[in-house]
């Protein structure tokens, strides 16, 4: 169930290296690195513009990618 636009709040990402990436506040989901490939390449994605990845089937590529991809549009950094 979705929840009113006044219900959400914004988030911010939090630093790599404290491990876990909030998700939009009002929804309370937290993405948190299993690896430290995965920690890698959320700063990547936190410190550039553009971030290739690649790596084998059910690593976590697309999760990471569409978790942060979420945090920017949610917290108006790309439109």
């Amino acid at each position: 169930m979705r929840k009113n636009n006044k219900d959400k709040k914004k988030s911010k990402v939090i630093d790599a290296t404290n491990e876990i990436v909030s998700i939009g506040g009002g929804y309370r989901n937290r993405l948190k690195p299993r690896t430290d490939n995965q920690k890698e390449y959320i700063r990547t994605i936190a410190e550039n513009i553009i971030t290739f990845c690649q790596g084998v089937a059910g690593s976590g590529k697309t999760h990471i990618a569409i978790g942060m991809a979420l945090e920017y549009l949610i917290d108006d950094k790309v439109k």
